[in-house]
């Protein structure tokens, strides 16, 4: 009983020692998720109007996708300059943090996040 005790603390201990710069890192990643929503909505709708032989109404979609795709990349980089030129994200945690709230999207994004 006390060793169970002595683990779940450290667990937690461990747990809780997540820096501010990781979390703000894990902010930041839920919030470019935030700005890739509606692209990845449109782009979920052009699979099933392709995946159904729809493609002439999919077709009529691809300017409202190079549209949201530029709103998207726009909301992205102020969310970086909000932050400051001091910050410099840690991609680990970045790549981590957006996979786990928007699997989709971390290859369109992450030259734009760490070239930046």
């Amino acid at each position: 009983m006390l060793y169970r005790f002595i683990f779940l603390s450290f667990t937690l201990m461990v747990c809780s020692c997540q820096s501010g710069a990781d979390k703000q890192t894990t902010h930041i990643a839920e919030k470019i998720c935030e700005c890739y929503n509606p692209l990845q909505e449109l782009n979920d709708t052009l699979k099933d109007l392709l995946s159904n032989g729809r493609g002439n109404e999919a077709e009529k979609l691809f300017a409202e996708v190079i549209s949201h795709n530029n709103i998207a990349k726009n909301c992205t980089l102020n969310l970086i300059k909000e932050q400051g030129k001091a910050y410099k994200p840690d991609a680990v945690i970045l790549e981590e943090a957006i996979s786990d709230n928007c699997p989709n999207i971390w290859e369109s994004v992450k030259e734009l996040l760490l070239t930046e």
